[in-house]
């Protein structure tokens, strides 16, 4: 590895641990919502990258559902993120 690689690494690494901490005290689908619109992502497009309906995902994005451990290694590795960021529970709205 040279230098400019191993700078690279650290760079990532350094970027990847400022972003966690500042997912700390936000809720998985606040983390999500603000990922698509920094990203110009609409629920389509995700589910389409994610492999999953486009009714799940606004599902997740109105608490109707949860985020489950396969959706959360999507998210992670689709946003370049920890899976643990969307881990942390929060609350599901009941039907009304």
């Amino acid at each position: 590895m040279d230098e400019m690689e191993l700078i690279e690494l650290l760079i990532h690494d350094y970027n990847q641990r400022q972003t966690e901490k500042y997912f700390v005290d936000q809720s998985p689908v606040e983390i999500l919502k603000e990922l698509m619109e920094d990203n110009q992502i609409s629920q389509k497009e995700l589910s389409s990258k994610l492999e999953v309906s486009p009714q799940l995902i606004n599902d997740i994005l109105k608490y109707r559902r949860e985020i489950t451990k396969t959706i959360a290694f999507k998210l992670a590795t689709e946003f370049a993120l920890k899976p643990q960021v969307f881990f942390q529970q929060y609350k599901i709205q009941s039907a009304s």
